[in-house]
């Protein structure tokens, strides 16, 4: 062994133990490793310093690896994070629609004679903000406006209707051909009525107020916290002049013990249709307006 060692090079001039790390910059510590293990095999007999290069590798190739097992880490924790997210936020949506309060509905009668319709907007929280009504001259009793005896013609807020004809498939079609004709449909709300009319997908909520034999459908305008689109419309010769109204202004009148309070509109002050304030005095309306005091039906 001794003639051997002495007819081999030196461990530490040998190619696989070279202490410079320049001496072997691509090669890995499995590389070192099986140098070294043939080296062993051979008979060699190299020194610790010869093994200092295969351990340096070998501590390089762990932190490495620590590396990308952190990296690995980080984004499941990253995606982790991302979901719980989204499951609070889609919890909250759940939440925020069971606390909605949802616009009365009832049984339609099939000898209904009139329909018509309640465009709303909500607000973020899905409060109802807005409702869509329209100015028109009605002939009115005096007695329910709190102004004596008889009738006179008075411009009054009323939400679009008109009476049922044999053309109509439904009380949907009908509330949808009465705001058409009436308003000549400035904001292409009829769009929002049309399946409901064909009879497509769900229905739109509808009630049925027994007093007057109409169907009043319920039909939300855009997301929660949707802008009021533009309704007005130059043409002063429309039958109805649609309007939006403010729901505090609305509940205001409503608690109001007086037939005649108005509400101010971008059209100006005007009161309640009588029928129109009756069947908003409802008790399931006012809950859906979030009155504090509903009456009874």
């Amino acid at each position: 062994s001794e003639q051997f060692w002495s007819r081999t090079r030196p461990p530490q001039q040998h190619p696989r133990f070279m202490l410079s790390p320049s001496a072997y910059p691509r090669e890995s510590a499995h590389t070192a490793f099986t140098g070294h293990t043939l080296a062993l095999a051979s008979g060699a007999r190299p020194s610790v310093r010869a093994c200092l290069p295969v351990f340096a590798a070998g501590r390089a190739g762990v932190a490495g690896m620590s590396w990308t097992l952190s990296a690995i880490a980080l984004v499941g924790l990253l995606a982790a994070a991302l979901a719980a997210v989204a499951v609070a936020a889609r919890w909250r949506q759940l939440q925020r629609f069971a606390r909605r309060k949802q616009p009365p509905s009832g049984a339609v009668s099939k000898d209904y004679r009139a329909a018509g319709v309640l465009f709303y907007v909500c607000d973020g929280s899905g409060e109802v903000s807005h409702i869509l009504l329209g100015v028109e001259r009605r002939k009115v009793p005096l007695r329910d406006m709190n102004a004596g005896s008889g009738t006179a013609q008075r411009q009054v807020l009323l939400f679009p209707q008109g009476k049922v004809e044999r053309v109509d498939k439904n009380c949907f079609d009908t509330a949808m051909r009465e705001w058409i004709e009436e308003t000549e449909d400035p904001a292409g709300l009829a769009s929002l009525l049309q399946p409901s009319a064909d009879g497509v997908g769900q229905p739109l909520p509808v009630d049925y107020y027994e007093n007057a034999k109409m169907a009043i459908t319920f039909c939300q305008v855009g997301e929660d916290g949707s802008t009021p689109p533009v309704v007005t419309s130059a043409k002063k010769t429309l039958q109805l002049r649609p309007v939006w109204v403010a729901v505090a202004e609305l509940r205001h009148a409503l608690a109001s013990p007086s037939g005649s309070a108005e509400l101010s509109t971008e059209l100006g002050r005007f009161p309640l249709f009588p029928m129109t304030r009756r069947y908003l005095q409802i008790s399931g309306v006012m809950k859906w307006l979030s009155m504090a005091r509903p009456n009874r039906r």
